[in-house]
């Protein structure tokens, strides 16, 4: 964080300290003002985004919104599942950018200004210089904010898992080795993954015999219906996005707080 790493760079941190300024309340000063500043800008663009995307999540709800243009849940994850008949390892592989605009809605965008503004300070503090702290605040906040929808996100609230046959009627992706985003009748929830399962009811690792050579998708999904094939879908349920919210931030606030002790710690015990 400029704010920090300039003084710090430059030296005039001891001319305040000198003046009777503790450490302590030099930059928890710092940390507040700005820090609330951050907040309450995040704050204000989280309530412009959501009063602008409100029709959109009606819509969305009540199954006005279709694939072709690009309108997705406010519940849906900031996941890319790889659906369908991949092997186990490599079942699911998420992406690293979120599909609609669920990443600055809600309370969550507060909490990531907290820790992307005490992270830039405390890097500043330990660091000391201007530009290595910021491109190490760039690249760490970037890491997290991916870490945490591909990994974390999908924890912080329970999922719902629901079987779908195929029919017909059932919109589906329809690949030649492969079947994935099957509609299932809920198109206001966030599916986290997909799998394909065999007659068994394991997740299947082919495709039953005829479907490589169906001509059209009634004769696809009779080849799967025949040899008993069905679709596993989890999903997060549209009611847990206050959920989802308020846990993510207070992951993100912990971070904040964790970020903050060890700030003031270095500070008073290690700057000089």
């Amino acid at each position: 964080m400029p704010l920090v790493a300039r003084e710090l760079e430059a030296g005039t941190h001891r001319l305040v300290w000198n003046q009777g300024v503790t450490r302590t309340r030099w930059l928890l000063t710092r940390l507040a003002l700005s820090g609330l500043i951050a907040m309450a800008a995040s704050g204000l663009l989280s309530l412009a985004v959501s009063w602008w995307a409100d029709p959109i999540d009606q819509a969305v709800a009540t199954g006005g919104s279709d694939n072709g243009d690009n309108f997705v849940p406010r519940i849906d994850p900031a996941t890319f599942p790889i659906r369908g008949i991949a092997p186990p390892g490599l079942r699911r592989i998420r992406g690293i950018a979120p599909p609609g605009l669920r990443r600055i809605r809600g309370i969550a965008p507060l909490a990531y200004a907290a820790f992307a503004f005490v992270l830039g300070v405390t890097l500043g503090v330990i660091i000391r210089r201007t530009l290595p702290a910021m491109a190490a605040t760039l690249a760490t906040y970037t890491t997290v904010q991916l870490v945490v929808p591909m990994w974390v996100r999908e924890h912080l609230a329970p999922t719902t898992t629901v079987t779908a046959p195929f029919t017909p009627d059932r919109l589906a992706n329809y690949a030649l080795d492969s079947v994935s985003h099957v509609e299932f009748g809920k198109p206001e929830v966030g599916v986290t993954a997909e799998h394909t399962l065999d007659g068994t009811g394991l997740p299947a690792h082919g495709m039953p015999p005829g479907y490589a050579d169906c001509e059209s998708i009634k004769e696809c999904v009779s080849s799967l219906t025949s040899a008993g094939y069905q679709q596993r879908i989890t999903y997060q349920p549209a009611n847990n996005f206050w959920t989802l919210q308020w846990a993510e931030a207070g992951v993100y606030l912990a971070l904040a707080i964790g970020l903050g002790a060890l700030c003031v710690w270095w500070t008073r015990k290690r700057l000089s």
